[in-house]
């Protein structure tokens, strides 16, 4: 085996990878986040064929020493903790990601009221120092109102 050719393969590949952007990237680059789910990808699996890999050795290593109905049922109980613990990170990324989601619709919920309520103010101002302009509004918009809602139904009937 020749080792020089494998070392010169090794850099030739780390300087594809350098170049391409996947090996250590500037993190506030747009290119990161581009490239972002190919990393994503990679990790599960990576961590996929990781986790299966340690199954399955410990599954012979448990064949060699152990009656089969036993190391079933420690197979079991090692999928079974793994699948919980999955299912815990879940939930508690659901949790987090809810409580963000619910902050940031209080934030504009907020935003909105104070917009709304600065807008009826510059409003109020007007009509409560002229109230027949307001009066005259209030019935031109109403009678908007009225004759587009039945103008509309009456069309339906014919």
């Amino acid at each position: 085996m020749n080792l020089s050719g494998l070392i010169a393969n090794a850099g030739l590949l780390q300087t594809f990878l350098a170049g391409a952007g996947f090996l250590a990237p500037d993190p506030q680059s747009a290119r990161f986040f581009a490239h972002l789910k190919y990393y994503i990808i990679a990790a599960v699996g990576l961590g996929v064929a990781g986790t299966l890999l340690l199954l399955t050795g410990l599954y012979l290593y448990l064949a060699e020493i152990m009656p089969p109905y036993a190391v079933c049922m420690i197979m079991g109980g090692v999928i079974l903790a793994i699948g919980l613990i999955i299912l815990a990170g879940r939930v508690y990324a659901f949790y987090v990601v809810k409580r963000k989601f619910t902050k940031s619709i209080n934030q504009v919920y907020k935003e909105a009221k104070s917009t709304l309520l600065e807008v009826a103010e510059d409003v109020k101002q007007p009509l409560t120092d002229n109230p027949k302009i307001g009066i005259a509004i209030a019935v031109l918009i109403g009678f908007l109102l009225f004759s587009t809602i039945f103008s509309g139904s009456s069309n339906n009937k014919s």
